[in-house]
């Protein structure tokens, strides 16, 4: 269709169910989404940057999806609460607004949060990365994600300097909210305990994934409300059992096979990519899809690829040839080298 002179105005002329294609360039207008369900896709998370002061989505209908991806939200120096707001503000019954952030990086520069939700709002986020979320007042709780009556879902994703001045570095879930995390890592958020704060019967799921950083305690459950549930399995969790505090004697834990407490060996606090040496490696729930490379699945968002980066050999001289002389005693030889030319040492 023909261009428009904002994302907004594009989103004030789409029908439902429309896709709105953004190209590169930085887009400082606030989006707001009423009632529709769209999709809003950028070029890549570096090239389509959302820089407004608000991005919100809220629904008075059954079954809205607002769809974010390939993009890049990046604060615009206001400093204030969180970017995001989500929302289902007339919905009753089973009726939620449903959010989908796909191949996103969004950073916050230490000034304000990402995304609030309201009541029944389910969020699906995936391949992304969030860095460098800051809330300054210690009733806003989860600089990343701050979820109140809402179900969460995450695959792939990485969380790295973050830091909330509430409960939860990185995410607060409260009033009974679920949250299932899958094959992401989280590092360097916070130097106090949480990154994870869980409140009035509020539930995680925890697989496959890495949570470590200075902070004795990597999960806080707070005493708010009715009882919190942790179920975690196939994670590198720093301290172990041990990172997970529970400050309303009520937790109900369950601590399932495979977990560890091993330092992760991440490339840097900011890069959540494994080292070659990495624990996390090949230790991944046997029974989760294999990682592209062929090999078990890794813990982490970033599984290491143990094909590209395997010793390589090149050898010279590739042809060896001998002429023996029965009748004379003599020795004769010949210089065989081999070389590797690729990332991991070889071992013979």
């Amino acid at each position: 269709g023909s261009p428009f002179a904002s994302i907004q105005v594009g989103v004030n002329s789409a029908n439902q169910s429309d896709t709105i294609q953004v190209g590169p360039g930085t887009f400082t207008a606030d989006i707001n989404i009423q009632s529709k369900s769209l999709h809003i896709l950028g070029v890549d998370s570096a090239s389509t940057i959302i820089a407004a002061d608000v991005v919100y989505a809220q629904a008075h209908i059954q079954g809205q999806v607002v769809t974010y991806e390939r993009l890049r939200f990046e604060s615009n120096g206001t400093g204030g609460d969180y970017m995001a707001w989500a929302e289902c503000t007339d919905c009753v019954g089973e009726d939620s607004i449903l959010v989908q952030l796909r191949d996103v990086a969004a950073d916050g520069s230490n000034e304000k949060g990402f995304l609030l939700t309201g009541q029944r709002t389910k969020l699906q986020i995936s391949n992304s990365q969030f860095l460098n979320f800051y809330t300054q007042i210690a009733s806003w709780n989860g600089s990343v994600f701050s979820l109140s009556k809402s179900n969460a879902s995450f695959d792939h994703c990485a969380f790295s300097n973050n830091q909330s001045n509430g409960s939860g570095h990185v995410l607060y879930a409260s009033d009974s909210s679920s949250v299932n995390i899958n094959f992401s890592s989280f590092s360097g958020n916070g130097s106090s305990p949480g990154s994870i704060a869980l409140a009035d019967g509020s539930d995680l799921v925890l697989a496959n994934s890495i949570l470590w950083g200075t902070p004795n305690f990597q999960i806080v459950i707070l005493d708010e409300g009715a009882a919190c549930s942790v179920n975690t399995s196939y994670c590198d969790i720093a301290n172990g059992i041990l990172g997970i505090e529970d400050q309303s004697g009520n937790l109900v834990l369950n601590w399932g096979n495979g977990n560890i407490n091993q330092l992760p060996q991440f490339v840097s606090v900011s890069d959540l990519s494994l080292q070659a040496t990495s624990p996390c490696i090949d230790t991944g729930d046997p029974e989760s899809p294999l990682d592209p490379d062929g090999t078990r699945a890794d813990m982490g968002a970033y599984y290491f690829d143990q094909i590209s980066n395997s010793p390589h050999i090149t050898i010279s001289s590739d042809f060896m040839s001998f002429t023996v002389n029965k009748a004379e005693s003599f020795e004769r030889s010949q210089t065989l080298t081999i070389f590797n030319v690729g990332s991991l040492p070889l071992v013979v």
